[in-house]
């Protein structure tokens, strides 16, 4: 994982990974025919913005490299009022 180049060790990423498939798991057991995509989008700490796993899938999404950024300083911004209520 990159977050402004520096490397860390991914644990973050395989908890969000182990919580998505739960609730893919659960979301299919409703509705077997169901198709599920989730797109995880990662908050950084301290305002840093994971490239891989929140630029891109923004990018994915269809929002253009500047558009993805300032969603996801947006989003970080909005996590940082949500988590001091």
């Amino acid at each position: 994982m990159k977050i402004h180049g520096l490397d860390t060790n991914g644990g973050l990423l395989k908890t969000t990974r182990g919580s998505t498939e739960v609730l893919c798991k659960r979301l299919k057991a409703k509705n077997p025919y169901l198709m599920v995509i989730l797109h995880a989008i990662l908050q950084g700490v301290g305002g840093s913005i994971y490239i891989s796993h929140t630029l891109n899938r923004l990018k994915e999404l269809g929002l253009d490299t500047k558009k993805a950024h300032k969603t996801a300083l947006k989003s970080h911004a909005h996590s940082v009022l949500y988590a001091h209520k």
